[in-house]
């Protein structure tokens, strides 16, 4: 393998931990959120706030 395609693999391979790093973090978001069904305008806030942390900075989703 070439030196430019190890460096490609090893940036591709930082962007799928990044993405796994991130879908982790809107399942316990979600969890939070399920536990918390009914107090109204926090539960709304946190859908919300998990929905946002879907989209990766390159402005893609996850």
């Amino acid at each position: 393998m070439t030196k430019l395609g190890k460096k490609i693999r090893h940036s591709q391979l930082f962007d799928m931990l990044r993405q796994k790093n991130a879908s982790d973090q809107v399942n316990r978001r979600l969890q939070v959120s399920r536990r918390s069904d009914g107090e109204g305008k926090d539960t709304l806030m946190l859908r919300t706030m998990a929905e946002r942390s879907l989209i990766v900075p390159s402005n893609g989703r996850v």
